[in-house]
Parts: C-alpha cells; structure tokens; sequence
C-alpha cells in the first residue's frame, strides 16, 4: 500500500511539474507541493538509486538555469526543470534522514547488545 501511495505522488509530482511549467497558477505555492509531493515519494526510495537521486538534486536546477537561453520554450523548460530538482530534493531529503536513523538505530541496538553481554 505504502508504494502505491508513493508512486501515485510520484506521478503527481511530475504531472504538476510539467502543467505547472506551461501554465503557471497564481493562487498555488507550486514550489511547496512540489517539495511535499517528492517527500512523499521519497519515503520508499531504495538504497541503490539515492546516489542517482542525489545528483538529479544538484543537477535539475542548473540545467533548468541554464534552459532559459532556448528560444521560445526555454522558459517553460527552466521552470520544469526546476521543478523536478524540487521534487528530487525533497525526495533526497527524506530518503537520507530515514537511512541516517535507521543505521542510528541498529547502531545503539548493537552497542546495546555488545554491553549487556
């Protein structure tokens, strides 16, 4: 259940991505739902793609700079862009903070272990 949720925001983050580049809406923080939905997303992220994740987090928003030279739809592409480096970092965010606490968990489970002994 837990990885249909998030891939279904994984989706939505990259639907909102692409709409919200073409047609900017006014009345929405798209930034913020774009950061909360690759939060989401990034709760099953395995330990094999963090790397690839990592560097999407640093890389989508200088391509996205660097997509405003085009001519006619470079705009709109910096803006998609951007947007997936959004989705990535919270996406990244989230995946290191549950790797950090889980290796601090079995961490003291094993000194814990190692004292009573």
């Amino acid at each position: 259940m837990l990885t249909k949720i998030t891939g279904l925001a994984g989706a939505l983050a990259t639907l909102m991505a692409i709409v919200t580049a073409f047609m900017p809406m006014e009345g929405l923080n798209v930034a913020l739902g774009l950061l909360a939905l690759g939060m989401i997303a990034g709760i099953s992220i395995a330990d094999d793609m963090m790397a690839r994740i990592g560097i999407a987090t640093l890389a989508l928003p200088v391509a996205g700079a660097a997509m405003v030279a085009v001519p006619a739809v470079g705009t709109q592409l910096g803006a998609m862009l951007s947007g997936f480096g959004l989705v990535a970092a919270g996406a990244f965010g989230v995946a290191a903070t549950i790797r950090m606490v889980t290796r601090a968990i079995a961490t003291l489970k094993g000194l814990a272990g190692g004292a009573s002994s």
